[in-house]
């Protein structure tokens, strides 16, 4: 702000007026020495900031009206100030407003005020000011005259141009002389001359800001296609006399300081182009003369290049072109014997064994050619490399569209000599580099581990196998010796084939069991000898076979499994066969018995004695087989009891079990079968930790809340909700970091051999996944582990069975029983007997099924046994759901492995039981089945 007020003040102190620049909210930014008389203050200066209507008398509606209508035009709009003067008495001022800008190009009013006066002094006062005009517009001329000659002084081009006609309005004296006298004329026609409109990079849309403001100056280079030179050039936009916006621009001539730009340049790339063919990694020997013919023809600014390399026996020549793939071509023989006229390019080249230059036009009759490659060459360089006064290649380019010179022939012959002895230099390295690289290919293309020793078992060598097994590069593994990167151990492993192989200098091979790594390695080693049969290492390969021996052991025990399940599965069909009638003679008996008599209690205790057993044989019967999982509404309680109960017999007495087992709130939908598997394997687990020393085993069963920030807190793979946790926690040894984050691996394990396959808590994890729960494990190294398993809790509850005397409902229905046991047969005789029916039995198939045949509508049910001579039961049901489809079938097993209930049911079978049935169960089952 003090800049423009003390550029307006020199400007307009020498006038009498009172002149003030106004912004158009009415603040005075500067004031000239008259003003002071106008306003009744210490001097100009202190108007600074003031607002205009504060100091006048007229409304600051009038006053802002009046300095909006004179910004809205260029012309000069009078007005009319009234302002206080010393003696405080209203004076009337005559105003004279017109639009300007500030130094920041803001618009502003520019008020010229005078005292009103009369006639004379009016008169008196505009012959003043036409003298002050008549000096200020020789003052004007004399400053226009000035700028003139400064601006035809300047050693650059100056023009004006109107930036919506493109008119020239003026262009100084060098402009002049390097275009002729072009004002009038637009500028993309007078200084650039082919052009039919205005030119494609004006720089008119850098010069103004979106509000019609001057931008700052624009600088950028441009090559003049009427002078050929190159010019710095300085855009602006300025205002012209009559208000427009109009383009100045300065060119300075750089054209001299461009040459040496591009001098420079040309010696830059050469040098560069000569380091970097030094200094690459060549794949092939084409890569290379691909990147130096291209090179070659970048540093001469040419349009071709070729390279003959012509064989040692001087018979055949190999051509290579830039642009375009290396082409191969096999001429006549003494091919140097060839006459100068001769089309091709390199045969003047070959004959005088120096650099050839040829600047004749393409229409000169003898151009020289690339057979059948491209079109003739016009001017071309070609330069002979020698070996032994021999040509051995000739190196050319070609199509430059200016003549070659002598410096272009010396610096193709300098990068010419460079190349070719990178070419020799590259033809030996490559042999070697390819040699070892196959040998490097295959040495790491092996999948076993394979490491060279020294004579102190330290290695110098590993392949990429090798590296990846222990998670690092193959070079930071040398100089470890063997058995310390294997086993962490000073001294060579148990049976190492290596120690065997130091004293006999013969290959031996043996396997190696890494307990730490927990791995099994079918090991090799054999000496390297040099032929004066000096030891010079070892050849050392170890081949994983854990896989394979786990496979063999997991083999080993799952026929060690299918013989305890055919065993348990005889076993479980004859003893379930004693239990029927033990559960079935105690239900007719309390059939027969008063409730509360204590006869009743008995029976009572004899049934859920019988009902126990049932449930020990069927747990028994899962480890042994492979059935699909049946999933239901369980209260786990039950099944984690039982499980414990069985435990305990197979327990020291060193091993404490404390229970805390919920018995409402937990009930899950899952398969008891796998719940039972859960507990045992985690109760195994925790033995296995405890064996040594004993220890207490918690079990745990409670209902838990997991909420939304305990999931995220903990890594809960689980949605929050209600939840069954069974909590299994030790006094064992504990776990190590590094063996807690390998635990759900399948066939990890810690145990030794023939302590476990490493499976049992992989089972674990996938069952509870399945069921759409977690598991999470806490263990530290001497204090033990807890395992939480998180199974969602469902809203159902399973039914109990009532121990005493229940409703059963019966029916006078025909209904023939087929068993092989007599006892059994007699006993569902009397059970339905005693139920209303009408009872056939017989305990042989065939017999059976003829009674079908002679009546197939004289029985409405049919209950069979399942495992039966002659005639099975399902095989019995085929036959006779094949002669009457409606006929309700009840198929009974004691164990089977060639049925499940899914499979009878998919027969047209209406229900499946397995042995024993009670009467409640079997009377429930017919009344459903035939009502």
């Amino acid at each position: 702000m003090t800049d423009l007020h003390t550029l307006f003040t020199e400007l307009t102190d020498p006038w009498q007026d009172a002149c003030m620049l106004v912004n158009l909210d009415g603040t005075i930014a500067a004031a000239n020495r008259a003003c002071a008389a106008m306003f009744p203050i210490s001097g100009a200066r202190s108007l600074i900031g003031q607002r205009l209507f504060e100091l006048v008398l007229d409304s600051r509606e009038r006053l802002t009206s009046y300095l909006k209508t004179c910004a809205s035009g260029r012309q000069e709009i009078p007005g009319a100030l009234t302002c206080p003067n010393a003696r405080g008495e209203p004076e009337r001022y005559r105003a004279f407003g017109y639009l300007v800008r500030d130094t920041v190009h803001r618009p502003c009013v520019l008020l010229r005020c005078r005292p009103a006066r009369d006639a004379f002094s009016q008169f008196t006062i505009l012959n003043r000011q036409m003298d002050e005009y008549a000096r200020a517009h020789r003052d004007l001329q004399n400053s226009h005259n000035r700028l003139r000659m400064v601006l035809d002084s300047l050693d650059a081009i100056v023009y004006v141009a109107d930036m919506e006609t493109y008119e020239l309005l003026f262009i100084n004296e060098k402009g002049q002389k390097a275009f002729g006298n072009v004002t009038g004329k637009s500028c993309w026609q007078a200084l650039q001359g082919e052009s039919k409109g205005p030119c494609s990079f004006c720089t008119n849309t850098f010069l103004l800001h979106p509000d019609g403001s001057p931008a700052p100056v624009y600088n950028w280079e441009h090559r003049n296609p009427r002078t050929g030179n190159w010019y710095m050039l300085r855009d602006q936009a300025i205002e012209w006399t009559d208000g427009r916006m109009v383009r100045l621009e300065i060119a300075t001539d750089i054209t001299l300081r461009k040459a040496a730009e591009l001098e420079r340049h040309l010696s830059q790339n050469r040098i560069e182009a000569l380091l970097s063919l030094s200094q690459r990694k060549w794949k092939s020997r084409d890569e290379l003369v691909d990147f130096g013919l291209e090179q070659a023809v970048r540093l001469t600014d040419s349009g071709v290049g070729y390279l003959y390399l012509i064989d040692e026996d001087q018979r055949h020549r190999h051509l290579h072109t830039w642009p375009g793939q290396p082409e191969a071509a096999e001429f006549a023989p003494n091919p140097l014997k060839v006459p100068v006229g001769n089309s091709e390019v390199w045969t003047e080249c070959v004959c005088q064994k120096q650099p050839i230059i040829h600047n004749e036009a393409a229409a000169t009759p003898g151009t020289p050619n690339l057979p059948d490659l491209c079109t003739p060459i016009s001017r071309h360089i070609s330069v002979p490399l020698l070996e032994e006064g021999q040509v051995v290649a000739v190196l050319g380019v070609g199509k430059k569209t200016s003549p070659y010179s002598d410096e272009d022939a010396q610096q193709l012959t300098l990068f010419a000599q460079n190349m070719w002895h990178i070419i020799r230099q590259h033809s030996s390295e490559r042999a070697i580099r390819e040699a070892k690289e196959r040998w490097e290919l295959t040495y790491n293309a092996i999948e076993e581990i394979v490491t060279i020793h020294d004579e102190e078992m330290r290695l110098v060598l590993a392949n990429k196998t090798a590296g990846d097994f222990f998670g690092t590069s193959p070079a930071s593994l040398i100089g470890m010796k063997c058995h310390t990167l294997f086993r962490g151990s000073d001294e060579p492993c148990e049976g190492c084939p290596e120690v065997m192989a130091r004293e006999d200098l013969q290959p031996h091979e043996g396997v190696v069991r890494h307990d730490n790594l927990n791995v099994i390695y079918q090991v090799s080693s054999a000496p390297l000898i040099d032929p004066d049969n000096t030891l010079r290492g070892f050849v050392h390969i170890a081949k994983d076979v854990t896989k394979q021996y786990l496979l063999q052991e997991q083999l080993r025990q799952t026929q060690k499994m299918e013989a305890l399940g055919t065993l348990a599965g005889g076993i479980a069909h004859d003893f379930n066969n004693i239990l029927s009638p033990i559960l079935g003679y105690s239900d007719l008996s309390l059939l027969q018995t008063a409730p509360d008599s204590s006869l009743a209690g008995d029976l009572i205790q004899i049934k859920k004695a019988a009902e126990r057993a049932k449930c020990l044989v069927q747990q028994i019967l899962a480890f042994s087989r492979k059935a699909p999982t049946e999933s239901q509404s369980i209260d786990p309680h039950l099944v984690i009891k039982e499980a414990l109960k069985l435990l305990r017999a197979s327990l020291p007495s060193t091993i404490e079990i404390q229970q805390n087992i919920a018995v409402t709130g937990c009930t899950v939908f899952a398969d008891p079968t796998q719940i039972h598997q859960i507990v045992m394997n985690l109760c195994t687990n925790a033995y296995h930790a405890m064996q040594q020393s004993g220890g207490i085993l918690r079990v745990s069963l409670q209902q838990v809340t997991v909420t939304e920030a305990e999931v995220d807190e903990q890594g809960m793979d689980i949605d929050p909700g209600v939840f069954a946790r069974l909590t299994i926690r030790d006094t064992g040894c504990g776990m190590e970091p590094r063996v807690l984050d390998r635990i759900f691996d399948p066939y990890f394990t810690t145990k030794k051999k023939g302590e476990g396959t490493g499976l049992g808590l992989s089972v674990v994890h996938g069952i509870v996944k399945n069921y759409r729960g977690h598991v999470s494990v806490e263990s530290e190294r001497d204090k033990g582990t807890t395992v939480h398993v998180y199974l969602p809790r469902i809203l159902a509850t399973p039914t109990d069975a009532d121990d005493g005397q229940v409703y059963l409902p019966g029916g006078d229905e025909r209904i023939l029983v087929v068993d092989d046991e007599e006892t059994i047969a007699t006993l569902m005789e009397r059970m339905l007997g005693s139920l209303g029916y009408q009872v056939h039995t017989t305990t042989a198939s065939p017999e059976a099924l003829d009674l079908f045949h002679e009546n197939p509508y004289g029985f409405d049910l049919i209950i069979s046994d399942m495992t039966m001579p002659h005639l099975t039961g399902t095989e019995l049901s085929q036959l006779v759901l094949m002669e009457r489809p409606d006929m309700p079938i009840i198929l009974c097993t004691g164990f089977s492995k060639l049925i499940t209930r899914e499979m009878a049911l998919a027969m047209g079978i209406r229900e499946f039981f397995t042995k024993p049935v009670t009467l409640h169960e079997l009377a429930m089952a017919i009344r459903r089945i035939l009502t």
